[in-house]
């Protein structure tokens, strides 16, 4: 998984690429950050704070990649579900979690993490 940039300034668009690079069909939620598949963090000095925002009024959708497949992530620091827990100075990573079966839906045992980028 990669991130567009090393660094990015407040209000931004931050793309990232989920490759699945394994030989089995992987399953995630959306409904994350920006109502996306991943999860942006922001290190707050004692731990990782997930950045959960979005807004949709509806219940996640499964999303499958497959093998060799590839998934665009657009996340919009300056969209509306940044009101509540804004992409504010700091240093940042995405998380992409998954599991490998379709259900049970809510969970994602597996994890696959972005380098950390800085939003200055």
């Amino acid at each position: 998984m990669t991130a567009d940039a090393t660094g990015h300034q407040p209000g931004t668009v931050i793309v990232v690429t989920v490759v699945n690079g394994g030989a089995r069909v992987v399953f995630t939620e959306d409904q994350k950050t920006d109502c996306s598949i991943v999860m942006l963090e922001r290190w707050d000095g004692g731990g990782w704070i997930s950045l959960s925002n979005c807004g949709a009024e509806r219940a996640p959708r499964v999303v499958a990649i497959g093998p060799a497949e590839r998934s665009r992530v657009v996340i919009d620091t300056g969209s509306s579900n940044f009101v509540e827990q804004s992409a504010r100075p700091g240093r940042y990573r995405v998380v992409f979690g998954f599991r490998y079966e379709r259900v049970p839906e809510g969970t994602e045992p597996e994890r696959a993490v972005s380098r950390t980028f800085a939003i200055d």
